[in-house]
């Protein structure tokens, strides 16, 4: 008897890109389909280039269907990465990602392994939390700057560089600027940000 193929719900089916995927399921031995099937084994949910979608909109193709979802996007940056943590994603995959690189995301998805990480911040990077400024703030305090320093640098009041420091430590879940400095070194959103203040010359200061 011929066992049925495992399927892959692709949502929404709409994207210019759609036949590209459609074979890399297709060599993986997955089924696309529109709308899940008692075959369905995951969720890609692959957003057209060049369009922004809210957390509310994916979640109308998403639920209540609870399987393994990766979300394919144009590219992986923050706004990006806060859609596929509304939408409790495994991973975000840029559609520009090397076809055996995505191929092997979309297989580590299906059998329940760890994503690899594609090009930009895992989902669950507290920094997606952080408004700009405040990511701003935290990269400042990284590199060893002090409320009055952090002040001078961007411009602001030390009262307003002091509340900063403290909303962002709130929204980071941490008691300490040390605390909040290791999260920022080790934060795929804040690395980047952080090369950039070095490459102005800004070093970080002893005890950073």
């Amino acid at each position: 008897m011929r066992t049925k193929k495992p399927s892959v719900v692709v949502a929404p089916w709409s994207t210019l890109e759609a036949d590209c995927l459609a074979l890399t399921l297709e060599s993986l031995h997955l089924t696309p389909v529109a709308a899940p099937l008692h075959s369905s084994v995951a969720i890609v949910i692959a957003l057209p280039r060049g369009q922004r979608f809210t957390a509310q909109d994916l979640a109308k193709q998403t639920q209540p269907w609870k399987l393994p979802t990766l979300l394919l996007v144009d590219a992986v940056e923050p706004w990006t990465i806060a859609l596929g943590r509304a939408v409790s994603a495994t991973a975000v995959v840029s559609w520009d990602s090397p076809q055996p690189t995505f191929a092997q995301a979309i297989r580590s998805l299906v059998e329940g392994r760890p994503t690899p990480h594609l090009g930009g911040p895992v989902v669950d990077d507290p920094f997606v939390e952080l408004t700009e400024r405040e990511r701003e703030v935290i990269a400042l305090v990284a590199l060893g700057d002090h409320d009055d320093e952090i002040a001078d640098r961007l411009r602001i009041s030390p009262h307003t560089a002091r509340a900063h420091v403290q909303h962002s430590l709130t929204k980071l879940d941490v008691t300490n600027r040390h605390a909040a400095a290791a999260l920022a070194r080790g934060s795929g959103i804040m690395r980047s940000r952080l090369q950039d203040l070095r490459a102005l010359g800004v070093e970080a200061r002893t005890g950073a």
